[in-house]
């Protein structure tokens, strides 16, 4: 949605199962989708009238090392520097994953515990 004319401007199907959560990288040019049954991140295009996908992150791929099975993401964020991704998987991972925006990789990985249910992810001073 447009907040400054209240209008909507992206409402495509996505190329996966229960999209659950959209983010764009601070820089505006893409938009990140999880679908969360797919166990796949969708990337289009941030820029585009017609926000084309440019490519479709599968977690189960082996170069994750997240292992077999349909790894869900729920809720997630950039860094503020727009170089990192973290992502919530539910169950049965219940673990927070990092990844590297440039590579599109899986990078790294904490068990949560429980089912977690949200994201925050923030700047640190010092």
């Amino acid at each position: 949605i447009d907040i400054r004319t209240d209008t909507r401007i992206f409402s495509d199907p996505t190329t996966g199962d229960d999209a659950h959560a959209i983010a764009e990288t601070p820089n505006g040019k893409e938009i990140w989708i999880g679908n969360r049954d797919s166990g796949t991140i969708e990337i289009r295009n941030g820029r585009s009238p017609t926000y084309d996908v440019i490519e479709v992150i599968d977690l189960s791929d082996a170069k994750h090392g997240l292992g077999s099975g349909i790894h869900k993401p729920d809720l997630f964020g950039f860094s503020p520097n727009g170089k990192a991704f973290y992502s919530i998987l539910r169950e049965p991972d219940n673990m927070v994953i990092k990844i590297d925006v440039a590579t599109r990789t899986v990078v790294g990985s904490r068990f949560m515990g429980g089912e977690p249910h949200g994201l925050r992810v923030r700047a640190l001073s010092n």
